[in-house]
This record gives C-alpha cells, structure tokens and sequence, in this order.
C-alpha cells in the first residue's frame, strides 16, 4: 500500500516531523506539500505523468488536506444563493478529484481532512493583500466564514469519508475562534499567522492523520 499525501502550506515540512512509532507507515507516503494550492491544482496533478508514476501498486491512498485556497474571505453578506453555489463548486472540485484519482488507479482510495478554518483578522495583518474585499472586518464575518467551512466538513467531507474509507481526519476540531482554551492545542493561538499552524498542532496533527490512515492499510 502507498500513501500519497497532498497538501497545501499548512502542512508543508510535515516530512521532517519525528513520529516515532509510526515510522514504518512513514516511509510510505509520499509527501506533496505547496503553498497556494487551490483544488484545481490538485485537479491537474492527480491527471500529471507524475502522480501516475506514483501510482504503480495495485493499492493506493491519496490523503487530502486541502480547500481553504478555495473559500473566499468575503464570505458574510452573501446571499444563501450565493454560498449555496460556492458550496456545490467545492464539492464538485472534490468530486473530480477523486473521479481522476480512480482513472488512474481504480482500486485508490480517497481520504479528505476536514478543513481547519483561519483567524481573518491575524491572517488579513500577515497577508494585507487577502483584505481588499473584505472592508472593515468584524465578528460577523469571522463567523460567517466559520460556518461556511463547517458546513464543508459536516455536510460534505464526513459524509464523503464515511462511504470511502470510514477513516475521517478532524483537524478542523474545536478550532473555532472562541472555543478552546488559550494553552490548548486546538486553541486559534496555535495558528502562528490565523492560518498556519505551529510545530506543536502541526505535529499533533500528523499523529492523527498517521495513526488513521493506518485503518486504510
């Protein structure tokens, strides 16, 4: 079985992380971390030459942590419309991967991580240039945009693990901007920028992707 990992930059460097007992399942995966990447990316490189050289067992997982490059900030005062659209856009992206995925090894499994929302306000000071729609910024669009990611993770991501793997990957988990206390692992401050995490919920998050993608095996 091989395990092929794709990411965006909150999980670059994950490669570097000491897992100790799971090294054997370690050495398995191989690692595909970029910053920046959108759903569409993965789209492409799931169809590159590449990812089809990867594929030359007859059992594969690929692992998924990525979708927040897709949702965008400005989520509060669009209509239900509007998100009802940017929602079904999502799931479609995921759907085609996965679709591609299977082309090339149909005996693949995929799994999804829930997506773990961002702090807007931290994250809009690091990256200025992300706040250009957004105006002033106020609790209402941190929640806004909270619920839209939960909605992701609940409606479409949980319900995707359990009917290809049952083995589903919560990073998002108790990650909302007052829930959690300050010295908790999960705590909103373990995000160094609002959206990357720090080496402690990094590594605490490759104990739990490690450990349950062992279920796939």
């Amino acid at each position: 079985m091989k395990i092929i990992f794709i990411s965006d930059s909150r999980l670059c460097g994950v490669e570097r992380i000491n897992l100790g007992s799971h090294r054997n399942i370690v050495r398995r995966i191989n690692y595909h971390c970029v910053p920046g990447l959108k759903l569409g990316d993965v789209k492409r490189y799931v169809r590159s030459e590449n990812f089809k050289k990867l594929c030359n067992q007859s059992r594969v997982v690929v692992f998924l942590s990525v979708g927040i490059n897709n949702i965008p900030e400005d989520i509060y005062g669009r209509t239900g419309e509007d998100l009802d659209v940017l929602y079904k856009r999502i799931v479609k992206k995921f759907n085609q991967i996965e679709i591609a995925v299977k082309t090339v090894a149909f005996n693949a499994k995929v799994v999804i991580a829930t997506i773990p929302p961002k702090e807007l306000e931290r994250t809009i000071r690091k990256y200025p240039h992300k706040s250009e729609k957004l105006g002033t910024l106020t609790r209402n669009h941190q929640q806004s945009y909270e619920n839209f990611v939960c909605r992701i993770n609940e409606d479409f991501i949980n319900d995707f693990n359990q009917k290809e793997t049952q083995v589903h990957i919560p990073l998002h988990r108790a990650l909302r901007q007052h829930r959690g206390r300050r010295g908790s692992v999960f705590s909103y401050n373990k995000l160094r920028d609002g959206l990357h995490p720090d080496h402690d919920l990094k590594k605490h998050w490759m104990e739990m992707i490690v450990s349950r993608l062992e279920q796939c095996i």
